[in-house]
């Protein structure tokens, strides 16, 4: 038999690419006895989410190795073997069998702590009045009996309670991540939970009409900065900056925190195909989580659409003035288009969100609209010069000749012709600004990508989520190329029928 040696590059290329894939992946739980205290978590990954208390906590021990995930996404991560432990509240672990998804505690009561709803400066009078609910919910049974129905493994009990809530005054704005089950979580496209049940019943107590929305943790705070938000029940540690914004209410639940990690002698005994039917059912046949997933298509497509117009629109607007004999316009088209590309996308969401668009008070979806239509106009007028300008200038000329004013020759002679070198390039701009529109849940926005996030974070499943949205991305992508591949071949003369 032949031994063939690797190359010096080849072998080079193979033992770095075994210390990326092996580097930083901790001890394994298998090599020693399961952990009773945070210190025999040293030298093991542990999964927190990101910037929460547990992140805090485990600062303190730089023996730790963190691994800092979003929300909701900590059992994931401990459950697909990226983490070696995981930490979280001891609620959030007892409502749910964690045995099924091969995982079990290990250890406990390391850490109490106390749960206040957080609510804005501006906004001392609601924190005051909800203090009182609490006080009035302890003392009447009412949370205690909130608390036995929510923080319990029967799902089946798992039911809003039927109130007679107010329509009419001006409402509370609270801000809620539907991550965190039990507290508050997506069934199908409608908020539920502890929280969620406990905030019903603070309106039908006050009066006070209450209006829940979907916000991330960062989104929260900045929105509550600028008092477009009363309050928020998504755990937030409250340091020294942040208290100059914000401010507790009495705590409502109390709770300690669990380490958990993988079962030892966990099997998956489930074939590939009963893995597949039973991920389908449980994101997106279970609790109708597919409405969650039909609602954050909806707004991906009618945030594209309405983008596509303006962007459009836009590098049309500054194609014409880059193109303008007058100094200033032309001057102005070209800063406009080099600072807008300079800034990256995300970056330019957040501003238009928190900073500049911020006093008009506009929809989440339409700021999205406008950030996309300047980003992606900036771009497209580059595009369209350019296809313009690669006509030769006889044609100009020709139009001229035949007495044909300039805006005609560029309407009947000039841009049929550079239609057809821009499509190509317009079409791959499209396309990319409908696979942009995956940020904009950053913003709160329950977009598509937002939607399989909630979903995740409730099945507990990385796989199935993703891939169905990019099968969904893939879908509506090629949508929108299939209609400008129809443009382009009705503007080619040589398709044309005669």
């Amino acid at each position: 038999m032949e031994v063939r040696k690797c190359s010096g590059y080849r072998g080079a290329f193979l033992l770095l690419l075994s210390a990326v894939l092996f580097s930083g992946c901790g001890k394994g739980p298998a090599d020693v006895p399961d952990p009773s205290c945070l210190e025999d978590l040293f030298g093991y990954r542990v999964a927190v989410s990101s910037g929460d208390s547990y992140d805090h906590l485990i600062s303190e021990y730089p023996e730790i190795i963190p691994i800092r995930v979003g929300s909701g996404e900590v059992l994931v991560t401990v459950q697909k073997g990226k983490a070696d432990y995981g930490l979280l509240d001891s609620i959030s672990c007892l409502s749910v069998d964690i045995s099924q998804y091969g995982l079990e505690p290990k250890f406990t009561g390391f850490r109490s702590m106390d749960y206040p709803i957080i609510f804005s400066r501006g906004s001392i009078g609601l924190c005051n009045r909800f203090n009182e609910f609490v006080l009035y919910a302890e003392s009447s049974g009412l949370m205690q009996r909130l608390k036995n129905k929510w923080i319990n493994a029967n799902e089946s009990i798992h039911i809003l309670d039927s109130l007679d809530l107010p329509d009419s005054g001006k409402p509370m704005k609270v801000a809620a991540a539907g991550i965190r089950y039990p507290y508050t979580y997506y069934s199908g496209s409608e908020l539920t939970g502890f929280q969620t049940d406990m905030m019903r019943h603070f309106s039908a107590w006050s009066g006070i009409p209450v209006e829940i929305k979907f916000y991330d943790v960062s989104a929260a705070l900045q929105e509550m900065q600028i008092n477009r938000l009363d309050a928020t029940y998504i755990p937030i540690t409250i340091n020294e900056e942040r208290a100059q914004i914000v401010v507790p209410s009495i705590p409502y639940l109390h709770d300690g925190g669990m380490c958990f990690g993988r079962i030892r002698e966990y099997v998956e005994e489930k074939s590939f195909f009963q893995s597949v039917k039973d991920s389908f059912r449980n994101n997106l046949i279970t609790e109708d989580r597919w409405t969650l997933m039909a609602d954050g298509l909806w707004l991906t497509i009618y945030v594209s659409l309405l983008s596509v117009l303006l962007a459009t629109a836009t590098g049309a607007l500054l194609c014409r003035m880059r193109m303008s004999r007058r100094r200033s316009a032309s001057g102005f088209a070209r800063v406009f288009v080099d600072v807008v590309r300079s800034i990256p996308l995300l970056v330019l969401l957040m501003l238009l969100f928190y900073v500049i668009l911020a006093p008009f008070q506009l929809p989440a979806q339409m700021t999205a609209v406008i950030c996309f239509g300047l980003y992606f106009g900036a771009y497209m007028s580059e595009t369209f010069r350019t296809g313009i300008e690669s006509i030769d200038g006889g044609q100009w000329e020709a139009g001229a000749a035949l007495g044909m004013r300039r805006f005609t020759t560029f309407r009947k002679v000039v841009l049929p012709q550079a239609l057809l070198r821009i499509i190509p390039v317009y079409k791959g701009q499209i396309i990319t600004l409908v696979k942009s529109t995956s940020i904009i849940g950053y913003v709160a926005i329950m977009d598509l990508t937002k939607a399989s996030d909630v979903i995740r974070a409730r099945t507990f499943d990385a796989f199935f989520p993703l891939l169905f949205v990019a099968a969904i991305y893939l879908l509506v992508s090629w949508v929108f190329g299939v209609g400008l591949d129809i443009v382009e071949k009705r503007l080619t003369p040589k398709s044309r029928k005669i």
